[in-house]
């Protein structure tokens, strides 16, 4: 091992012939707590960190690799030692071996960080390695853009030039983009390969110091490009409060509470950002005042904006104390998440969840107790996991094979998962037949798992699955859209406010299923609701009452919302059922327009003349499962006209852009690249395929600038909070079997990196 390298390695272990005596206890000591007899002195005069770390006069030895006796002694950790450990002898844990200033620096930097000398040769080191961050990315930016010239004969071998720097700044990404472990890099066969491929014989990976280095530079320039880009989309948006803040808490393995924040936003060129900004260590509680305060001071501090005067909702899925943040911010509304309210009202429906008191002793759930919901769902979790086993698949694809059925999935989702009971109810009825036929031929000693589910379980099985399928096949946490459906929550609430009125529900049939169906695809008959059992009415009443305790009737934002997008505005009059909320929401909306409006005719040329077009072209994917049957009530609902040709509120009134702007708007009806039945589209169709936000970049925001700039603040209200605990859910990758610890701001580093990674190289390739 080199000198260097046996910097902060070896303890110091000295030899203590004469540690017990009296003497040595009664030695005299310096000022900083070593035996006047040690001689030490700085190298020289003209090196700063010799000031800190001296040299012996005379080697001390080293008992465990004799032949390494240690050369220096940090005068700061010997005063710092001298203050804990009042022994003679605790000096000699100070004793090192430094071959170089660089080590002797690294010393600094690992054990007395916060020293002046130490935050000075940080810096310099960060804007050091900065500076070559930025120097690859220019130079990297400047090749792509230089067009290669055709080869005049073929290269039989080409070598790849890459200096050191270049190396490790891209060692360093690879690292950070797959939050790998820097140990991931001690790979023989690895480090061949990149030899190979560079012929360069004598290449090496960086040290993990390095890697730590760049990967700080990278982290700082992230920080930098985010900070320019949220200052900018403040600006573009008029200096109106335009994120969704979404925060969180959670407790990682080490039984710290880490604060974690990501900002939403629709950005000036339409398209929904997310950015990750914290994942901070707090020691000081789960108080809303409390974790407002460590989220508006870390975001100043690190990214140089009053994150207050930018964040309109907040959003979090935590305890009632912290959802309280929003009261602690002055602009802000607090929200809450569909996906996550839908969430709730399913597990209180299906049992799975209840309302105690007095530690949990008196049930006082709405709509009474459900403990045969929570029971046969048990039961089918034990049946399902009574097929994992290879053998028994193996029996049922046989017996597939023998019935002519369609495939067969006993996959079940984890219990976290949110989704996971309405997909076992469906799948277990779909693989109804099949396990019927398994345990006709099992043997004895399987017979029980079946047996347990009696007749009367599987009728409640199916009229819980019609229940909750309605609510079911609209859940979007499962995915998380690149586009907007903030705009399209009321429909949905009032869809599913519909169908629980419904006096009857599609049940799927306990039968063998069609060769070529799924389980999306089973036959469903309709059944009254006057003919479910007791306990079947009870889930649908828990539901019910549910439903009306967690939504409210109307929601201000979300009604501004659907205003405020083109393809729904026109029913606004149909969903929302109180016309006075309708108008008075419409009213404010007005005089925010009027408001932005004035703003940008200001500061307009006046021979700027915006036009729209009612005709565009998107392209999008499917995302609903539409009813065949759907009841008229609900078809009407999601019907919206057909502009004709000769329509005068089309393209012709469209190509002005100031005198009644808002009427204009409200007036717009646009052709959209979507099937149409009757002259009439479906706005489920319409959310699935078409991207709104596409539509404003190429055609709202230039004939609608003021409409526009609304719209960028109200559509991005998110309705699922799955990007942030995707961004949670990181801590697995970054303590692992490779790296068993790490200090909290490294930490924070690769959680931030990793989850930002494509919106850094997208802030990289903006800049250039």
């Amino acid at each position: 091992m080199s000198e260097s390298e046996c910097a902060d390695e070896d303890v110091a272990v000295v030899a203590q012939a004469s540690s017990g005596s009296e003497d040595s206890r009664a030695a005299t000591v310096d000022k900083f707590g070593i035996p006047a007899v040690i001689k030490h002195a700085p190298l020289n005069a003209f090196t700063p960190i010799w000031q800190f770390i001296h040299q012996l006069a005379v080697p001390q030895p080293n008992l465990l690799k004799a032949n390494q006796p240690f050369t220096h002694i940090c005068v700061l950790c010997a005063q710092k030692k001298r203050q804990s450990d009042t022994t003679a002898t605790s000096w000699q844990a100070c004793l090192m071996r430094q071959g170089s200033a660089s080590n002797a620096k690294l010393h600094m930097l690992r054990q007395h960080e916060d020293h002046p000398f130490s935050v000075e040769e940080a810096n310099r080191r960060k804007t050091q390695k900065l500076a070559k961050v930025e120097s690859h990315d220019k130079r990297s930016a400047s090749e792509r853009q230089v067009p290669s010239k055709p080869k005049k004969q073929r290269t039989l071998e080409q070598a790849i030039a890459v200096s050191k720097d270049e190396l490790r700044i891209l060692a360093t990404r690879w690292l950070l983009s797959s939050s790998l472990p820097h140990a991931s890099t001690q790979n023989a066969e690895l480090l061949y390969m990149l030899r190979r491929l560079s012929n360069q014989p004598d290449l090496v990976l960086p040290a993990r110091e390095t890697f730590y280095e760049f990967a700080e530079a990278d982290f700082q320039r992230f920080i930098n490009l985010t900070s320019e880009y949220l200052q900018e989309e403040f600006a573009n948006a008029r200096h109106i409060p335009f994120v969704a803040l979404l925060h969180d808490l959670w407790t990682n393995a080490s039984n710290v509470n880490v604060v974690g924040v990501t900002a939403i936003f629709i950005g000036s060129q339409w398209r929904l950002v997310s950015l990750s900004l914290l994942a901070s260590p707090n020691q000081a509680g789960h108080a809303a005042g409390i974790v407002a305060a460590i989220v508006k001071e870390k975001i100043q501090k690190r990214y140089n904006i009053d994150i207050e005067s930018y964040a309109r909702f907040t959003v979090s899925d935590t305890t009632g104390s912290a959802r309280n943040v929003s009261d602690h911010f002055d602009s802000t509304d607090q929200v809450d998440c569909l996906m996550h309210l839908l969430s709730l009202c399913l597990l209180y429906a299906l049992g799975l969840k209840e309302n105690t008191r007095q530690g949990g002793a008196i049930t006082v759930t709405p709509g009474g107790k459900f403990s045969e919901g929570f029971h046969v769902i048990q039961l089918l979790r034990d049946l399902a996991t009574f097929f994992t086993s290879p053998l028994r698949q193996g029996k049922l694809k046989q017996l597939k094979e023998l019935y002519n059925l369609p495939r067969i999935n006993t996959s079940i989702d984890a219990k976290t998962r949110v989704g996971y009971a309405t997909t076992l109810l469906r799948r277990s009825v779909y693989n109804y037949y099949a396990f019927m036929k398994y345990f006709e031929t099992a043997a004895s000693t399987e017979q029980a798992t079946w047996q347990k589910l009696s007749d009367e379980d599987w009728n409640l099985i199916v009229e819980m699955e019609s229940i909750t399928n309605q609510l079911a096949q609209f859940s979007l946490g499962e995915v998380q859209r690149s586009g907007v459906s903030s705009s399209y929550a009321l429909l949905f609430r009032k869809l599913l406010g519909m169908t629980l009125e419904m006096k009857s529900f599609p049940c799927l049939v306990l039968e063998r299923p069609d060769v070529l169906s799924s389980e999306f695809t089973q036959r469903r008959v309709s059944r009254d609701v006057s003919l479910f059992s007791a306990n079947g009415k009870r889930c649908l009443a828990r539901l019910k009452d549910q439903w009306l305790l967690r939504f409210p009737l109307h929601d201000d934002n979300e009604i501004k919302a659907m205003l405020l997008d083109s393809r729904i505005k026109s029913k606004a009059s149909a969903i929302v059922d109180d016309a006075d909320v309708l108008a008075r929401v419409e009213r404010k909306l007005i005089q925010d327009h009027e408001t932005i409006f004035n703003m940008i005719v200001n500061s307009t040329p006046a021979n700027e003349a915006p036009d729209v077009a009612n005709r565009v072209g998107f392209s999008g994917s499917g995302l609903f499962r539409l009813e065949p049957d759907a009841s008229t009530a609900i078809s009407s609902l999601l019907d919206v006209e057909v502009p004709s040709f000769g329509d005068s509120s089309s393209h012709g009134e469209h190509a002005q852009a100031a005198l009644r702007a808002w009427e204009k708007w409200k007036s717009l009806s646009v052709t959209w690249p979507c099937e149409s039945n009757g002259g009439k589209y479906n706005l489920l169709k319409l959310y699935s395929s078409v991207d709104v936000l596409r539509w404003f970049r190429d055609h709202g925001e230039q004939g609608y600038p003021a409409i526009a700039v609304l719209a960028r603040i109200y559509l991005a209200k998110p309705m699922s909070t799955a990007s942030q605990e995707r961004f949670f859910s990181l801590a697995g990758y970054v303590i692992n079997d490779l790296r068993t610890s790490l200090d909290d701001n490294r930490a924070e580093l690769l959680c931030l990196m990793k989850a930002n990674w494509q919106e850094y190289k997208t802030l990289l390739n903006r800049q250039q």
